[in-house]
């Protein structure tokens, strides 16, 4: 199963949602894995400190034969609950992408 939070709109609760979501359902048993997309970083804050990787690193790398989408995903202190963090530095990108994919701006 696959839920995803989202809304344009600020100060909607996605990451509360998505954190809370989340750990609810590893400490029922269920495997989870948290995605934080949101360049504030703020659901990364709340799950994990303690990440090598993160969505920029990801964005930013070649995806070949070597690549391994596991390479991103961090343990948390959460049974159940893995984490692809998230860094600042992946709010440069929506410069990047508009530049890109102009289509999708309208």
């Amino acid at each position: 199963m696959i839920i995803t939070v989202g809304n344009n709109k600020g100060g909607t609760g996605k990451t509360a949602v998505t954190a809370h979501l989340g750990v609810a359902l590893a400490k029922l048993g269920y495997k989870t894995l948290i995605i934080d997309n949101d360049p504030q970083c703020n659901c990364t804050s709340l799950i994990s400190s303690a990440y090598k990787k993160t969505m920029f690193d990801l964005y930013s790398t070649q995806v070949n034969e070597n690549f391994n989408i596991k390479d991103f995903i961090t343990l948390t202190e959460y049974q159940n609950c893995d984490l692809i963090a998230n860094s600042v530095e992946t709010s440069g990108f929506s410069l990047e992408w508009m530049k890109t994919f102009p289509d999708c701006l309208s």
